[in-house]
């Protein structure tokens, strides 16, 4: 019978690499940075564009963000993991939500080829409900709306009751 080398587990799931990165990357403050070379050593893998260790980078980055507010940008142009100010978070917040209106924009166009006599009542309905998500995405990401909220003392969670009688 073969037996399996397995690899020690850690938070959640998280292969030992990844929960590496995770502790290096959790102590960051802003302004401070880890080049490649740094995180290859701290992991054991490599961590350059496509390897396995570049994912596990990956994956303790987002870990970090959602879990303790640490917020890790690569950096192209000095090549290198950069902690993230909160000035420089807003900017990366803004940089995806105009990403994310260029995707709804090319949902918006894929829906427009669509033939809605050939669809099902069911697909016709999942239609619909791309369609209007797409408009929301692309609506929220404009300029026009970000002039608009500008003058907003605070931030107020949205109520989705609310935004579906627009529609209904």
């Amino acid at each position: 019978m073969a037996e399996f080398k397995q690899l020690e587990s850690f938070r959640a799931g998280m292969c030992r690499p990844t929960s590496l990165a995770v502790d290096v990357l959790k102590e960051g403050k802003p302004g401070d940075t880890k080049t490649r070379e740094e995180l290859a050593a701290i992991i054991g893998r490599n961590v350059e564009h496509g390897s396995l260790g570049y994912g596990n980078v990956l994956s303790a980055i987002r870990h970090v963000e959602r879990c303790h507010g640490i917020v890790w940008r690569w950096d192209a142009t000095s090549k290198l993991y950069r902690c993230l100010t909160s000035s420089q978070a807003v900017v990366d917040a803004q940089q995806s939500l105009k990403r994310s209106g260029k995707f709804a924009k090319k949902a918006l166009l894929t829906n427009s080829t669509v033939r809605i006599e050939e669809l099902s009542t069911e697909e016709l309905a999942q239609y619909r409900a791309t369609s209007i998500q797409a408009e929301l995405s692309k609506l929220s990401a404009t300029g026009d709306i970000h002039k608009r909220l500008l003058p907003l003392k605070e931030v107020k969670p949205v109520d989705a009751n609310k935004l579906m009688s627009l529609f209904v």
